[in-house]
């Protein structure tokens, strides 16, 4: 009785440990996204502008959404196929701002 006992205690503390570590995950991620959109924000708001700029908010642009595909929607466990639309989808979007604003400077 005593080993059943046992088990069971650490059954239940390793079924806490997984939880624990399968909610860390989301909240580093959803930490990570926070500061990403200040930093942005704070971009944005102290009037920095020019392709530089530009690019690099476009390239957070894309990692956020990135990590937003792999770690919310779990695609980072969808079969190849589904991985590589998204991230098809994520360069073509990306790809046509890019082109937006290449095409804006040049007027």
């Amino acid at each position: 009785m005593g080993v059943e006992k046992a088990k069971t205690a650490s059954s239940g503390s390793a079924r806490v440990e997984s939880w624990q570590r399968a909610l860390a995950r989301p909240t580093g991620v959803w930490a990570l996204l926070v500061m990403l959109t200040a930093v942005t924000f704070n971009i944005g708001e102290s009037g920095a502008s020019g392709a530089a700029v530009a690019g690099m908010v476009l390239v957070m642009m894309m990692f956020k959404a990135q990590l937003v595909a792999g770690c919310f929607m779990e695609l980072r466990h969808a079969p190849l196929l589904w991985r590589v639309v998204m991230g098809s989808y994520l360069v073509v979007v990306g790809g046509g701002i890019a082109l937006g604003y290449w095409l804006g400077l040049q007027i």
